[in-house]
């Protein structure tokens, strides 16, 4: 029986974290395919659909998270075998879902107001989205067309594999930096002078001391 072997490299990390200066945590990468990363947030929000607007428990997570790694190794795959998705595909997909939305609000000025954006700002949203959608179908498409092989197979090949014989792989580790830019207002500017000024007429009036002060 012929068997297509697919190989892909799958690096799980958790060491990647943007935090806010208080130290709370607001993403991080739980999971990289390939050149493919999976976000903290994106299981959070698969999670939520899953669970259909529910906070979603350890297990839905779980889900959440291996059906995001079956479609980033998709995507992987994919792009590894240059399947293509053309733009009159993207749209076209797009047109459908934006189509059928205009329809039950009632209209285009209807979608406006209730998205706060135009169906075409809307549109261009969705596009990276919709072309990794089409990119998953082609590339399982693609793997599954020609197999003739059983899950139990498959089960009993991984088995038969020596644990000693797998390859190790490495730990890949990737920094990144949240930087916030805040505007100091004048107000703020007036009342840090004053506060400055009092200070300093404290330390010149012998009412007070730098040791104290500091």
């Amino acid at each position: 029986m012929k068997r297509k072997i697919l190989t892909l490299v799958l690096a799980l990390i958790g060491t990647m974290s943007l935090t806010a200066q208080t130290g709370t945590v607001i993403d991080k990468i739980v999971a990289v395919v390939g050149d493919e990363t999976i976000l903290l947030s994106d299981v959070e929000t698969m999670g939520l659909q899953m669970s259909q607007g529910r906070r979603p428990n350890d297990v839905i997570r779980c889900g959440a998270m291996e059906q995001l790694l079956f479609q980033k190794l998709l995507i992987n795959q994919g792009k590894i075998d240059s399947i293509e998705v053309s733009e009159v595909e993207v749209d076209t997909k797009i047109d459908l879902q934006m189509n059928s939305i205009i329809a039950q609000l009632g209209g285009e000025d209807e979608f406006t107001a209730y998205y706060g954006k135009t169906p075409g700002e809307y549109k261009e949203i969705l596009r990276d989205d919709y072309r990794e959608r089409i990119l998953v179908d082609k590339a399982q498409m693609q793997i599954t067309q020609d197999v003739k092989v059983t899950p139990g197979e498959i089960h009993d090949l991984f088995n038969s594999i020596p644990k000693d014989s797998l390859p190790l792989i490495g730990e890949q580790i990737e920094f990144r930096k949240l930087v916030i830019d805040t505007e100091v207002t004048d107000d703020q500017k007036l009342r840090t002078r004053e506060m400055l000024d009092s200070i300093r007429t404290l330390l010149v009036n012998g009412e007070s001391s730098m040791l104290i002060q500091a």
